[in-house]
């Protein structure tokens, strides 16, 4: 029997204040993607969190509690400015030019097809080493370059079940 532990493909900080949208990120991101996944609720304990800890991609929302996700991601780039930062929103079109200018490596409009979010990690999380802060990235649409098409993923099991180690993902 193999007693070691899976190797892990980098470490998430997920900063969400929506329990359903944080088992989601962490489900896909954690169980099914294989990163070490952590999540916070409050912006202010993510940003401790990014001070004191290694982390290889932040993914926040844009609606937090005490702050907004363009303020967490202005203070995350002065704390760690190679830190890839992703910021999500259920809000369209506003947000999404505010957080380009800001410099947000990348911007996921919710809901966030599952094979969109995993690829988006994978290639972030890999290039934190050599990032140059505020670096343009482009991504492809899937893990695979593919067109992603919003379609259920048949067999899934529930995605309720949290995925985050030891965290809470109500207020």
């Amino acid at each position: 029997m193999d007693t070691t532990a899976p190797v892990r493909r980098g470490r998430i900080l997920v900063v969400e204040e929506d329990p359903a949208a944080a088992r989601f990120a962490c489900y896909v991101l954690g169980e099914r993607a294989g990163f070490d996944v952590a999540h916070v609720i409050d912006p202010v304990v993510a940003l401790q969190r990014i001070a004191d800890e290694h982390w290889d991609l932040v993914l926040a929302d844009y609606d937090l509690p005490h702050m907004s996700g363009l303020d967490l991601l202005a203070s995350a780039r002065r704390i760690a400015p190679g830190l890839p930062v992703v910021l999500t929103t259920a809000r369209i079109m506003d947000v999404r030019l505010r957080a380009m200018a800001s410099h947000a490596d990348v911007f996921l409009e919710k809901p966030i097809p599952p094979r969109r979010l995993v690829a988006v990690a994978t290639a972030l999380a890999g290039r934190r080493p050599q990032r140059a802060a505020a670096s343009p990235f482009l991504l492809p649409d899937d893990i695979d370059g593919n067109q992603v098409r919003v379609l259920p993923i048949a067999g899934d099991p529930d995605v309720t079940s949290p995925a985050c180690r030891g965290q809470e993902f109500g207020r």
